[in-house]
């Protein structure tokens, strides 16, 4: 009898915590998004980490293989950092990306998806 009385509690609980946990994620998925869009043009590194935090990815300046001394960017010639920031609730299918160039200041930002 106690425990069933337990196992009630625990049951009711559920839908609870449930939204709760979908509530939670979407504020941090429409926080995520006002601070991405907070982030300018020539802003520092240190400024864009501060506000979203610690990114999911990193990407940075990696050789060519076979081409001694050459290097390339994944985002392109005068970007030499890319950190990217998977929002909440997408399953990584939706994600922020911020360039910078070699003084570290914000060069370009988007929102990509992948089906």
């Amino acid at each position: 009898m106690f425990l069933a009385k337990i196992a009630r509690s625990w049951l009711a609980a559920i839908p609870w915590l449930v939204v709760t946990y979908v509530a939670y994620g979407a504020l941090k998925y429409h926080s995520y998004l006002r601070q991405f869009e907070a982030t300018q043009e020539r802003e520092p590194l240190n400024s864009v980490v501060t506000r979203l935090g610690s990114p999911t990815r990193i990407y940075g300046l990696y050789d060519v293989p076979g081409q001694a001394g050459r290097v390339m960017s994944i985002c392109g010639d005068d970007c030499v950092l890319r950190l990217e920031y998977d929002l909440p609730f997408t399953l990584g299918i939706e994600t922020l990306a911020v360039d910078f160039d070699h003084q570290h200041k914000v060069i370009h930002k988007g929102r990509m998806t992948s089906a």
